[in-house]
């Protein structure tokens, strides 16, 4: 028996700013546009994504055009009509998009719309800032003396 296999993973930049709305039964639903650019032909490829309920409140809280992002789902196609012109669409639903770069400002290309940390987002922040990246590749976390076990 053959399996089937629907994953997806873009890394890319939003093209545009996040676009909320909200079902009619109060879900919120994203729309997101991602440019990724082809290191070989230095063209972009456009991806629509879609996030649903806290993912998309999420995502338009804290992203913006530019912002870069790392985006798992599954590729899901679907078709409307208008004016009577049926259009067909494929596009990305999210199960998981992954704000990639730290910081604020324009320095980081990730402006957040409000500055609301809460005191464990900013320990946790502290702690991966903290991250280095050995000579083989291997992560780990620089000790302070509070985390030496001896």
């Amino acid at each position: 028996m053959a399996v089937s296999v629907n994953r997806v993973f873009v890394a890319g930049n939003l093209a545009r700013d996040p676009e909320l709305k909200y079902t009619n039964s109060g879900k919120a639903v994203v729309n997101l546009s991602i440019a990724v650019n082809d290191y070989y032909t230095k063209e972009a490829s456009f991806f629509r994504v879609v996030a649903w309920e806290r993912q998309a409140e999420n995502c338009d809280k804290y992203l913006s055009k530019g912002s870069p992002v790392l985006v798992e789902g599954r590729l899901q196609s679907r078709s409307y009509e208008v004016n009577g012109e049926k259009r067909n669409v494929v596009e990305i639903v999210a199960t998981s998009v992954q704000f990639l770069s730290s910081g604020s400002g324009s320095e980081s290309g990730n402006t957040r719309k409000a500055d609301d940390s809460s005191p464990e987002e900013n320990e946790i922040r502290r702690k991966v800032e903290k991250k280095v990246e050995k000579d083989d590749g291997e992560w780990y976390e620089e000790n302070s003396d509070e985390d030496i076990p001896f």
